[in-house]
């Protein structure tokens, strides 16, 4: 969630991420995407902000940096809406999104560079996990 408004480039298409060990990686986004990020930049941002020196990209409704944990309170949100029974956490949607990549036929070095994975096995798993279903 460490994500600032310069991170995105809409022009470009892309976020940029900072991992673990001062690691950073492009993550395309389509236009759609894109364009959300845009109206949320120009609509919601700027009214939860009370402060014009921050620079997060989410803010929770104090203006503030969105923290992991309030990121995914509202991630819990609307997993009890949807009527979900099975835990939801953020890391879930990161398994559910490689998963769904991967069996889309997506190459899987490609997903290997979304996730930010060092290494091929470690991404090599989801594709066995795809396998099993």
């Amino acid at each position: 969630m460490a994500l600032n408004v310069e991170d995105v480039n809409l022009k470009a298409g892309n976020v940029i991420c900072s991992g673990r060990n001062s690691r950073v990686r492009v993550v395309p986004i389509d236009q759609y995407v894109a364009q959300v990020v845009k109206e949320y930049i120009d609509d919601v941002r700027l009214e939860l902000l009370n402060n014009q020196d921050e620079v997060a990209l989410f803010l929770n409704r104090r203006g503030e940096r969105l923290t992991r944990q309030g990121f995914w309170q509202i991630v819990q949100g609307y997993a009890d809406r949807a009527g979900l029974t099975a835990k939801v956490t953020p890391r879930s949607l990161r398994h559910s999104f490689a998963t769904h990549k991967l069996k889309g036929g997506a190459e899987l070095q490609s997903v290997q560079e979304l996730l930010g994975h060092a290494h091929i096995s470690t991404t090599r798993a989801y594709k066995q996990v795809e396998l099993y279903r």
